[in-house]
């Protein structure tokens, strides 16, 4: 996306007369109105193009940039039924990316961990374990896709406080999982945490929630996300949008 913002490499793609269809993503956003602000942002393709987001929120932020932009989903969890887990404990995952702990809110995982001492949090992502001292964040780096779904089934909070973020996998993947999800956007089955005492109220309740459950998974949330992001359905949908796109 930023190439295509940017410079203006594809020689004689107007007179070809090609349709061209820009997905956007979190990222791609940002830098869109960090340059809209500066006005230094390249219009050539963005006003020839077709648009589309996965996420309303995206959608939203575009709509000074843009003239027209389409929801279109695209991302999609395996359905098979994910059996209920049983917890050991109240704990915590979260994904911090590595150099970035600051964008991705490690400074409010600290708050919570500050104020639920008896809670552990669990950080995938980052390796740096310098970014927390507390004795109740424990810092696990890198995992792979398999160990991630695997800690998911494990621990039944799961949190995401970026800063900006897109209709994000990784929040659908915690959901199918069973967790219990707070988030800092807007979305079905998850808490919305726009604040620190939104995210303080959300937790607290949240602990007393799952041990009324019966310390087991969410099965709601794991239906929801079975039901409604399943591959054929996201994908043919999707085939259907370009094949629209390429006969109009």
């Amino acid at each position: 996306m930023e190439s295509l913002i940017e410079v203006d490499q594809w020689i004689g793609f107007f007179g070809l007369k090609k349709k061209l269809l820009m997905q956007w993503q979190g990222t791609d956003v940002l830098l869109a109105t960090e340059r809209m602000k500066r006005g230094t942002i390249f219009r050539k393709y963005l006003d020839y193009a077709i648009h589309t987001t996965d996420f309303i929120y995206l959608q939203k932020e575009l709509e000074p940039i843009l003239e027209h932009i389409s929801l279109l989903p695209y991302k999609y969890c395996s359905s098979n039924k994910v059996e209920v887990s049983n917890y050991q404990q109240l704990t915590v995952l979260t994904y911090v990316a590595k150099n970035r702990e600051q964008f991705y809110g490690i400074d409010k995982i600290e708050l919570l961990a500050k104020e639920f001492p008896s809670v552990t949090f669990f950080v995938v992502g980052t390796d740096n374990k310098k970014v927390s001292m507390l004795s109740n964040i424990q810092i696990l780096g890198w995992v792979d896709q398999q160990l991630l779904t695997q800690l998911m089934r494990e621990h039944p909070i799961f949190i995401r406080l970026t800063e900006h973020d897109g209709n994000s996998v990784t929040v659908l993947e915690a959901l199918k999982n069973g967790q219990e999800v707070i988030w800092t956007y807007p979305s079905p089955y998850v808490y919305h945490a726009s604040n620190e005492n939104e995210l303080l109220l959300h937790f607290h309740n949240i602990l007393k929630i799952v041990e009324e459950r019966g310390m087991v998974s969410n099965q709601i949330n794991s239906n929801y996300v079975i039901s409604n992001f399943q591959r054929d359905k996201i994908l043919s949908n999707y085939v259907h949008f370009l094949n629209n796109l390429v006969n109009s």
